[in-house]
């Protein structure tokens, strides 16, 4: 992407704190705006509470999640047509679904797939984006009904004089390296793992821009070629050098054999609590008293893990 960029991997996340962060953000003061990119607003504020902690100082550093890090490479590499928003994406595939019910009845074969579609016209637009945003168009669609009508929608879009997000992303990072990156300070990108891939070109598209670029991602167990392993292999590809694992101290404490009996091995429960509510209330009053005693006892890092999204 550019001449001076690091990339870095990372398993134990207070030894990429020590390691990378804290000095990165330490640095001596300079004319200039940093920027910290983060995936959530919530990884934001943890970062700033804990500079806040040690006395880091957090002048003319600026955190961005993935949606600001977009409309900030937008202001400084305008695209040639703006991107349609998401919400009139929507408002335009709901009414091609509507046209296409309105001359069917119940009892027509296509009445049920559209109707399918219908009654989650986001999902499908998630779809979609994962469609364009792995370079892929309308046409690529298996099924010539999702062939036909997001083909009219991208028609629509562009003689709106609009574009779509995915494609503008794929672009920007493919565009060449400005000769006085407009960004003009340095960019850290932490935590980012591939869960957020949706975003990657976007993220790209911005530390083109930069000065400066570190990247600091989960390492992957090696060996495998899962997502996470082709995750690492795409920064490795867009920043155009080798990642570099961080070393890391071993595990102590009962975590690890824990864990070990978790996944089906063999391993040892000394040292491990288990809490069992009779209600879905109960659990949460456990958790809630559990998080308070370690919290009383001294622990100032807690993790709660849950099974899926809403189980909180």
């Amino acid at each position: 992407v550019q001449p001076k960029c690091e990339l870095h991997l990372a398993r134990d996340w207070d030894a990429a704190w020590r390691e990378i962060v804290r000095p990165w953000l330490a640095a001596p003061a300079e004319l200039r705006r940093d920027f910290v990119l983060v995936p959530t607003r919530g990884q934001a504020h943890a970062l700033k509470l804990r500079c806040v902690r040690e006395g880091v100082p957090l002048l003319g550093v600026e955190f961005l999640t993935p949606g600001l890090a977009r409309q900030k490479w937008v202001a400084l590499a305008p695209p040639i047509r703006p991107a349609l928003g998401r919400e009139l994406l929507l408002l335009n595939l709901g009414a091609l679904i509507e046209e296409r019910l309105a001359p069917l009845t119940p009892e027509a074969p296509a009445w049920g797939f559209w109707k399918s579609l219908q009654s989650d016209p986001a999902g499908a637009l998630d779809t979609f984006d994962e469609l364009l945003q792995a370079g892929f168009t309308a046409r690529d669609f298996p099924l010539p009904q999702l062939r036909e009508i997001f083909g009219e929608l991208e028609r629509r879009v562009a003689q709106a004089g609009y574009d779509l997000a995915p494609r503008q992303n794929i672009a920007a990072a493919a565009a060449p390296t400005p000769t006085t990156p407009p960004l003009g300070g340095r960019l850290l990108l932490y935590g980012f793992a591939v869960e957020h891939g949706r975003e990657f070109a976007s993220l790209v598209a911005l530390a083109r821009l930069a000065n400066e670029v570190t990247v600091l991602l989960p390492e992957p167990d090696f060996g495998g070629k899962d997502g996470a392993e082709r995750w690492v292999e795409a920064w490795e590809k867009a920043l155009g050098g080798e990642a570099l694992p961080l070393d890391a101290p071993e595990p102590s404490g009962p975590g690890p054999a824990i864990a070990r009996l978790w996944t089906g091995g063999s391993g040892e429960a000394t040292g491990a609590t288990l809490l069992v509510g009779s209600t879905r209330a109960d659990e949460m009053q456990l958790v809630a008293d559990e998080i308070a005693r370690r919290l009383a006892a001294g622990a100032d890092n807690l993790a709660v893990i849950f099974p899926r999204a809403g189980a909180a």
